[in-house]
């Protein structure tokens, strides 16, 4: 069977990527702008936080835009299932956001999410014995040090499930994005058939961009960082970012309906 695609970094993709932007110009934009006003609000609440809650929520908006950022550059080169997988990222940070808003006591929750997951870490390390020589005595040693410090402190352990986030958050009706885009998130079916072609024989590969990235990817992860945005409001009071964002979402609200908005290929949507 032939290998279709020259991967994503041959130069020639440059081409690509000039066309995809243009074809998917209004999305493109939306997605830049909404990026800007998330900043913008990272850069009020940054110099209001001041507890725990704030402190915490501001560093989750951050990597929401990070990863925002990171399904923006994925989705120009059409990397379908990195740019989905970079997209459940911004669910899962907005659930996070949503349960803290809701419970200042969630930053407690992460902080013992962390000490089970490095606990976990640590045994595994000290127990594999057919690694030791490569982990070596000394940090081997520092690993032990660390759990008894651990188990002295009485530092609660926990794990945080994204489901159960969501459900915090009043956001359930988004865990099915969630759960959807975890399907390219990992080494699936759904997933592999992305590298495939034809269905159900499969009569070659392919490592190619994806026409519909931008549509599966991008448009899917805008209303998570929307709902970023707008969890912050009541917290921090951000009433002019919260005043723009309402006006900038009057766009996507209508994205792809039939008889009100084109599908965002070709726009004459344009950044105020």
């Amino acid at each position: 069977m032939n290998l279709r695609g020259e991967g994503f970094l041959n130069p020639a993709i440059s081409d690509w990527i000039k066309d995809n932007k243009e074809k998917n110009r209004a999305l493109f934009d939306h997605a830049a702008r909404l990026r800007d006003l998330a900043l913008e609000l990272a850069r009020e609440t940054s110099g209001a936080a001041t507890s725990g809650q704030d402190l915490t929520l501001t560093a989750l908006l951050l990597r929401a835009i990070s990863s925002f950022e990171g399904v923006i550059l994925l989705s120009e080169r059409g990397m379908f299932v990195e740019a989905r997988t970079i997209a459940r990222n911004v669910f899962e940070t907005a659930f996070y956001m949503g349960a803290l808003a809701e419970d200042p006591g969630f930053v407690e929750r992460m902080v013992a999410d962390n000490a089970k997951h490095r606990k976990a870490l640590a045994t595994e390390l000290i127990n594999d014995k057919a690694h030791a020589d490569v982990i070596g005595t000394n940090v081997l040693g520092m690993l032990q040090r660390f759990l008894n410090d651990l188990d002295a402190s009485g530092q609660e352990l926990d794990k945080i499930v994204s489901e159960q986030a969501a459900r915090q958050s009043g956001m359930a009706s988004l865990y099915s994005f969630f759960r959807d885009l975890s399907g390219d998130a990992h080494p699936t079916v759904q997933s592999l058939g992305r590298y495939t072609v034809g269905t159900p024989d499969v009569i070659g590969f392919r490592l190619e961009p994806d026409d519909e990235c931008a549509h599966q990817a991008l448009a899917h992860s805008i209303p998570a960082l929307y709902a970023c945005i707008m969890l912050l409001q009541p917290v921090f009071k951000a009433e002019t970012t919260y005043s723009k964002v309402t006006d900038h979402f009057r766009w996507f609200a209508s994205y792809g309906r039939e008889g009100e908005q084109d599908d965002g290929r070709v726009n004459d949507f344009q950044v105020s």
